[in-house]
């Protein structure tokens, strides 16, 4: 449950944030934006622990390696998606 917690109140920090500073002017209602970026935020998560599997239990890719190139492939897919998807501002 506190990890489910952790990643609910982290997530509405970031899109707080991402909506203020990234993102500012951003059209895109509060509450749908929000819904935007957490399931964006949930494809992530996908692949970050899809990729991790795949270098390691596929590739034998050590695993520190596998967490920072999976974790690098993620946050570049969430951003993107973010920029284009939700806020439109690329």
């Amino acid at each position: 449950m506190a990890v489910v917690a952790g990643f609910i109140v982290a997530n509405a920090l970031h899109y707080v944030l991402a909506r203020i500073w990234i993102f500012r002017g951003s059209e895109r209602g509060l509450v749908s934006g929000y819904v935007i970026f957490f399931g964006n935020a949930l494809f992530g998560l996908g692949v970050i622990l899809g990729g991790f599997a795949l270098l390691t239990e596929v590739f034998g890719v050590s695993f520190l390696i596998s967490r920072v190139a999976a974790s690098l492939l993620a946050g570049t897919i969430v951003f993107v998606l973010n920029a284009t998807v939700n806020f439109r501002h690329l």
